[in-house]
């Protein structure tokens, strides 16, 4: 076992798609009763998405959120954070004080509960080339700076048009092929079942079969779902809550 690896405990938090900003605010009261104590935890987990748009060289959106941001410091200093870059906020070292964040390109980061392994990730790595490329590109560091240097001289029209997409988006559609898509990014190509756990797809799904054990979070977008980490007959399990 290699002894570098993050260990997950028992009675984590674990937090997916909040797609946090004006449409849906839910985010806020929770992290201010993380960051209290109201609500316990022993670590936070961060699946990715959880802002609708943060993007690190962009100004704008690094003020918008700036409340939020400021409570994620602040339960940083009473537990553990892991933070996992999705494709809403990305680019964000230095942005926060104190949290571990975990790029694409370490994802799906593999990670140990209770001697077992398990793979997280916010779950948009790998797909068709096409995707990939796109990706690769948006999260180049100098390309967001010219985008955000565009944004600024046109009135933020780049960042409102953004927004105007997102306030579109059914945050809590089915997708009927889903377990079909998980599939393909997990062929049976192991010799032992793996554990995975990953956000973007929003169903609130567990999909088994002998090479795969499948957790897909709901968002915390859809109904304010989060996850507590338990542990059942020795393998990890996500207890849902909501937030009200």
């Amino acid at each position: 076992m290699c002894p570098n690896l993050f260990e997950i405990k028992e009675g984590a938090i674990l937090v997916s798609d909040a797609h946090y900003g004006v449409l849906r605010p839910k985010l806020l009261p929770f992290l201010q009763d993380l960051a209290s104590g109201r609500t316990q935890a022993t670590q936070l987990i961060l699946l990715g998405d959880i802002f609708d748009l943060l993007f690190g060289p962009i100004d704008l959106t690094r003020e918008r959120n700036r409340e939020a941001i400021a409570l994620i410091d602040a339960i940083a200093q009473r537990m553990e954070v892991l933070y996992f870059e999705g494709n809403h906020d990305f680019l964000l070292e230095g942005i926060f004080k104190g949290v571990r964040m975990v790029p694409i390109s370490a994802q799906p980061l593999h990670v140990r509960f209770q001697g077992r392994d398990v793979l997280l990730s916010h779950g948009d790595h790998g797909g068709p080339f096409g995707y990939r490329l796109y990706t690769l590109l948006i999260r180049s560091r100098w390309i967001m700076s010219i985008i955000g240097w565009i944004d600024r001289h046109a009135n933020h029209a780049i960042i409102r048009r953004l927004e105007g997409r997102s306030m579109g988006k059914d945050e809590c559609r089915t997708l009927s092929h889903f377990e079909s898509i998980v599939l393909r990014r997990y062929p049976p190509t192991h010799t032992e079942s793996i554990c995975v756990i990953e956000g973007h797809y929003h169903q609130n799904r567990i999909i088994e079969h002998p090479h795969l054990h499948y957790i897909n979070p709901g968002a915390f977008a859809c109904n304010e779902r989060y996850y507590v980490v338990k542990s059942f007959h020795d393998a990890i399990a996500l207890e849902e809550h909501r937030y009200l």
